[in-house]
């Protein structure tokens, strides 16, 4: 323990390490620490700790949180943690809904492609790209019973679905690490502050 830190930074600290419990042991003492001799030096120099340019402890450590949540997302590259790590960092904004869900969307359609493609052979009249007699477009996927529903794609529903499928994840897993990569720009902590 220091000597010298006001109270309100001693404060500031302890309600900080509660609000840090989700980290790991020795990335919430390093994240303190760091902290802590912030405060010293300034102490040393005979200046206020300067706690209004962290925040409130709650805001700060969920910033803090959010930005080490997006550099794990990025090491990881899983659609998984892309998705989860822009979930922490959005918190209940527009951006959850109008970015993440969509592109998880997308990415659940990716997956369904496959599905259908790998199942094509099971059911060949029941799996692919289906038009009313009229010509009108009805349905892709699985369709029980077809009826008088026309089948467009044949054998072709396998490559078309696979690659459709392939090209539609990738894209959707380019965009969400670039907004992982734009979040994580957006909510770095300055440097010093770190």
């Amino acid at each position: 323990m220091s000597r010298g830190l006001p109270p309100e930074a001693e404060e500031f600290l302890r309600r900080l390490r509660l609000a840090l419990s989700g980290l790991g042991r020795e990335q919430r003492d390093d994240v303190l620490a760091e902290i802590r001799s912030h405060f010293e030096e300034r102490a040393r120099a005979g200046e206020n700790p300067a706690l209004e340019q962290f925040g409130s402890p709650d805001e700060y450590a969920a910033q803090f949180i959010a930005e080490s949540t997006l550099h794990s997302a990025l090491a990881k590259g899983t659609p998984f943690a892309l998705g989860h790590a822009l979930l922490v960092a959005a918190r209940g904004s527009l951006f959850a809904l109008l970015v993440l869900l969509p592109l998880a969307a997308l990415q659940l359609f990716a997956g369904c492609l496959v599905v259908l493609a790998s199942i094509k052979p099971l059911w060949p009249d029941n799996v692919g790209l289906f038009f009313e007699p009229g010509g009108r477009f009805r349905a892709v996927g699985f369709v029980d019973p077809p009826g008088a529903l026309h089948e467009v794609l044949g054998w072709w529903a396998i490559p078309v679905f696979l690659v459709s499928g392939a090209l539609i994840f990738w894209a959707s897993h380019r965009a969400m690490r670039a907004a992982v990569r734009r979040r994580l720009a957006r909510t770095a902590l300055p440097r010093h502050e770190r």
